[in-house]
């Protein structure tokens, strides 16, 4: 096998690749990257076992054939090539790498025992990219990974009322988002958290993504670049059970998403926030007044915790303490500057907050529901 490949194009699908490649194969086969020429171009194939990608880059082609090369090497001579192009000779078990007038030989390791993964049946929905992206990136943030819990580490898709919904949650806090006017992706599925970064790396500006996830995997596809997988063999909570136990939602306030993001930095200054239990901001709304914001359990050297108050004026009277992460990004992740916060409670004393877009979008509707817990007396002498 003969090829020559323009450098900088080899050196941006490596990288994708390298996404994919384990950093500890159960394999050694899985440290190499699959190289198969023909026509004009060449396909780079990885695998970690779960997911597998493929990526076509145009190539001079002089011999087709096809080779498994060590990745590591072969990425850091790449990206270190200064020559335009380079020419990728294999003749039995030795591959000459060269670049100009640099040059590594590496073992040629046989395709026969490479994994030979096909992607799942069934054809793939083109949806757009930056709802597709928006939607996946968001319920990503809000997954565990937490091993014990390991059917819910990834993002579930289902079908419902006509819309593709997707959940990501890990127990404390759950993000969804529902992609308007797509009825079906294939059946439905958990995209495995791993294998979502993957997806929202080699789809970043993509303008049309193809995807398809039901029980036999998932499949994704932009220009050319194709990803395919295991998805998580495991039942994922049902959330609408759970949200359907809130139904009486007040609207405590809107305001501005660096509104939020300021008060949170300022009443967390000084405050305990090392454990993702931890309850280290209190909120509290009164009809009228200012939103306020106020951390507790204060690090050492501190006395007392920031304490903000917001320019949103509260609409519905709420109190609880939360955690400061979940805020934090259920609201870095939301589309849209104005950003509607709701509150609800229960008759058993359970209460939840709600973060949505003030706007609701056409295409994209997203929400995040946060776990809040009473706050005593004593956490509320200075709020």
């Amino acid at each position: 096998m003969i090829l020559s490949i323009d450098t900088k194009e080899l050196v941006a699908a490596l990288t994708l690749a390298g996404r994919v490649v384990p950093a500890k194969p159960v394999w050694p086969i899985l440290s190499n990257v699959k190289i198969v020429s023909n026509d004009n171009r060449a396909t780079l194939i990885v695998s970690d076992h779960d997911s597998t990608s493929e990526i076509d880059v145009s190539a001079e082609v002089g011999t087709e054939g096809a080779c498994a090369l060590p990745f590591a090497p072969l990425v850091t001579f790449v990206r270190a090539a200064k020559a335009g192009q380079v020419r990728i000779e294999v003749e039995g078990d030795r591959a000459k790498v060269s670049s100009g007038r640099s040059r590594i030989t590496l073992s040629a390791v046989s395709v026969e025992d490479f994994p030979n993964s096909r992607p799942p049946e069934g054809e793939p929905v083109s949806l757009d990219g930056e709802v597709f992206r928006a939607a996946l990136r968001f319920c990503a943030s809000a997954v565990t990974d937490d091993e014990a819990r390991w059917h819910m580490a990834g993002v579930h898709f289902s079908e419902h009322d006509g819309n593709v919904d997707m959940f990501g949650t890990d127990s404390k806090s759950m993000h969804l988002a529902s992609m308007r006017g797509v009825a079906s992706v294939g059946g439905g599925g958990t995209l495995p958290i791993d294998a979502a970064q993957i997806v929202l790396a080699v789809a970043e500006k993509a303008e049309q993504v193809s995807f398809s996830i039901s029980a036999r995997g998932w499949f994704a596809a932009c220009g050319a670049r194709r990803m395919w997988g295991k998805v998580v063999d495991g039942s994922f909570p049902n959330v609408r059970r759970m949200v359907d136990q809130f139904t009486e939602w007040r609207e405590a306030c809107i305001a501005g998403r660096d509104d939020y993001t300021a008060a949170i930095t300022v009443a967390t200054c000084g405050a305990d926030a090392g454990s993702d239990r931890a309850r280290n901001l209190i909120l509290r709304v009164a009809e009228g007044e200012p939103v306020v914001m106020r951390g507790q359990r204060a690090i050492g050297g501190v006395v007392h915790a920031g304490r903000a108050e917001m320019e949103a004026t509260g609409r519905a009277p709420f109190t609880g303490a939360i955690s400061s992460k979940y805020l934090t990004g259920a609201v870095a992740g939301m589309q849209g500057e104005e950003i509607c916060l709701l509150v609800d409670a229960r008759a058993d004393g359970a209460s939840v907050i709600s973060i949505k877009p003030a706007q609701e979008s056409n295409t994209l509707s997203m929400s995040a529901m946060i776990m809040a817990l009473r706050a005593s007396e004593a956490e509320l002498a200075d709020v």
